[in-house]
């Protein structure tokens, strides 16, 4: 499976990925699946336009 998670920016997701919020979710997935983990500059917004959720995504 590939999943997308758009960022503002290089730190926002260094910032979300040592949050307590990811400290529980990686809690969770420990045990149950691989994970390899990139950050990818350059994606425009119009890339996750069509996800509603995207919009409702609270700031970390």
């Amino acid at each position: 499976m590939i999943s997308l998670t758009p960022f503002a920016d290089f730190e926002t997701a260094k910032r979300w990925n040592h949050s307590a919020q990811y400290e529980a979710a990686r809690h969770v997935r420990a045990g149950a699946a691989e994970l390899n983990m990139m950050v990818v500059e350059g994606l425009s917004s119009r890339a996750f336009a069509h996800r509603r959720d995207v919009k409702n995504r609270p700031a970390v």
